[in-house]
């Protein structure tokens, strides 16, 4: 995400809280990416502006691929990969994609 991205209108603190709410980090037994959750504090225009910003994030997230048998692992080295190349986003978001990672690469 950088300030020449169409996206990027939305600053990084409302894409990072958006990824948590997205997940369903803290409030779902499973990672179960729903836009509605995002809808329901941001509202239909601004999730139908981050939508592709949140699915883009997660997709680079979830490149890295199992290495390992250790789901747990491989999560916090997508992590590691990812903080470095998006310091915009927050701690919390980035412990919501580990989380979704792990879960969904057990």
């Amino acid at each position: 995400m950088t300030g020449s991205d169409d996206q990027s209108r939305v600053e990084a603190g409302t894409i990072s809280h958006a990824l948590v709410l997205y997940t369903g980090y803290g409030v779902s037994p499973i990672p179960d990416f729903d836009p509605e959750r995002v809808q329901g504090r941001y509202g239909s225009n601004v999730t139908v502006e981050m939508l592709p910003t949140l699915n883009a994030l997660a997709e680079e997230f979830y490149r890295v691929k199992r290495r390992s048998r250790d789901q747990f692992r491989d999560a916090r080295r997508a992590a590691a990969r990812f903080s470095r190349s998006h310091p915009e986003i927050s701690r919390e978001a980035v412990d919501a994609l580990t989380w979704a990672h792990a879960i969904d690469n057990r």
